[in-house]
């Protein structure tokens, strides 16, 4: 006869790893959120303070594995999003501070999407490990 010890604790850890692994996605997503807008700070046009102030993470949505965040930029003189205008439309020809730019969400997600990808991985790498795995 064969007697094999800590069934119990791995079927119980086999249970509890799908949920472990959304919590670990969605910190994942959180903290990659919070990256890329640093990112997109530092390569945002210099205005009056607004364009900068004004990008923001909206968050994480979802439900399971099926997560996505989002980072918005808004800013508004007289009723008008300039900040959104410029990233789609129209880009200042003018700018003032080399490096910058009106489509600094792309920019910087582009050149952080990696890392940030890393963050979700690591995460969810971190939430096995408090589990044991």
């Amino acid at each position: 006869m064969i007697t094999i010890t800590g069934v119990p604790a791995l079927l119980n850890a086999l249970h509890t790893t799908p949920k472990e692994v959304r919590i670990g996605a969605r910190h994942g997503i959180e903290q990659g959120l919070k990256q890329w807008q640093s990112s997109a700070k530092k390569v945002a046009l210099k205005d009056t303070g607004k364009l900068r102030a004004g990008i923001k993470p909206d968050g994480v949505k979802g439900a399971g594995l099926d997560l996505e965040g989002t980072l918005v930029s808004n800013a508004y003189r007289g009723g008008f999003n300039y900040a959104t205008y410029w990233h789609l439309y129209n880009t200042p020809k003018k700018i003032t501070t080399p490096g910058t730019t009106g489509k600094h969400l792309e920019k910087s997600g582009k050149s952080d999407g990696d890392a940030i990808i890393d963050k979700v991985e690591n995460e969810i790498h971190n939430a096995y490990a408090r589990k044991g795995w």
